[in-house]
């Protein structure tokens, strides 16, 4: 973990914006379609899902809600706070650096898989699936950047 005196890089807080956005976003749009599962709260058509394996929103919202609500803010919280869970660190693929950030970089994947995903399902039909998608790739090289990937090493141990 990094000294508790040396500075957050800046990219953390950009970092840190997007996953909040994102998460509140997909609380409310997710939650939307759980309570509403006929797409009525959104204005989204059931016939909307036609071409998807889908009958309703209820388990695309469930899953919107989890994977890109629920778990960027968690994510956020943890590159704040750098707790120490297992669960997480034993899903990071980074062993050198908290697993938060590579958290992070897990966030924009899904987010990127999420708009193929709905492409592929429901069709391209706004110009807003395309700026997800760029958002997720904002978040995945924003989790890939030196400063970040200094700030978040880990302190080498002695033998």
């Amino acid at each position: 973990m990094p000294d508790k005196a040396k500075h957050k890089p800046f990219l953390l807080y950009i970092l840190l914006a997007c996953l909040t956005l994102l998460g509140l976003g997909a609380m409310g749009g997710g939650g939307a379609l759980v309570i509403r599962p006929d797409g009525g709260l959104l204005g989204m058509p059931l016939s909307m899902l036609e071409k998807s394996p889908f009958k309703s929103f209820l388990l695309p919202g469930a899953v919107l809600f989890l994977f890109l609500g629920v778990y960027p803010l968690l994510i956020a919280y943890a590159l704040l706070a750098r707790p120490k869970w297992k669960w997480a660190a034993a899903l990071s693929l980074d062993r050198e650096r908290h697993w938060s950030l590579a958290h992070a970089l897990y966030v924009g994947l899904i987010l990127i898989l999420w708009m193929d995903f709905q492409v592929m399902f429901v069709g391209y039909g706004s110009l807003i699936q395309g700026a997800y998608a760029l958002f997720g790739v904002l978040i995945a090289v924003l989790a890939l950047l030196p400063p970040l990937k200094s700030y978040y090493k880990r302190p080498c141990r002695a033998r």
